[in-house]
């Protein structure tokens, strides 16, 4: 059936570009059906973002590095610094036993901070990795687009 094996390679695709880029499954998928000439038959029988996510997202998960047990470990070259090779990670402070600081931000998110009227931040965040405590962010607000009347 020649559209199941358009289904086969464009997920093949995905995942391939999956394990190669970091950029979110969702816009690798939105990516590569749009550009895929496949017919209207095949586009229909394709599983959807949601429904082929899990497989993607495993696939994914087997060759990044793994979570750490603790807060002592060690980060990787290409997680502290930006595509652009510009630095991200800001700060890697040990408080004190188990307590560990990290701070990321690329310069152009700095100046957008300190040049921004307003900021909002926000400590109450449900998702965290583990050992760490707490995900605290800062939100700039440049140019006034955002107002709260």
């Amino acid at each position: 059936n020649p559209e199941l094996v358009e289904v086969r390679q464009v997920r093949q695709k995905i995942k391939e570009r999956a394990l190669q880029e970091i950029i979110p499954i969702s816009i690798i998928y939105e990516q590569e059906t749009s550009k895929a000439s496949i017919s209207s038959t095949t586009l229909a029988i394709l599983p959807t973002s949601h429904e082929i996510y899990p497989s993607v997202a495993k696939a994914r998960q087997k060759v990044g590095p793994l979570f750490p047990n603790g807060c002592s470990f060690d980060i990787p070259d290409d997680y502290k610094h930006a595509i652009d090779g510009n630095r991200f990670l800001l700060a890697d402070e040990l408080l004190a036993r188990r307590e560990r600081l990290l701070i990321f931000a690329s310069d152009h998110q700095l100046d957008l901070l300190f040049q921004s009227p307003v900021i909002y931040m926000d400590g109450t965040l449900p998702k965290r990795p583990p050992h760490f405590m707490k995900v605290y962010m800062i939100h700039a607000v440049p140019f006034d687009i955002c107002k709260l009347d």
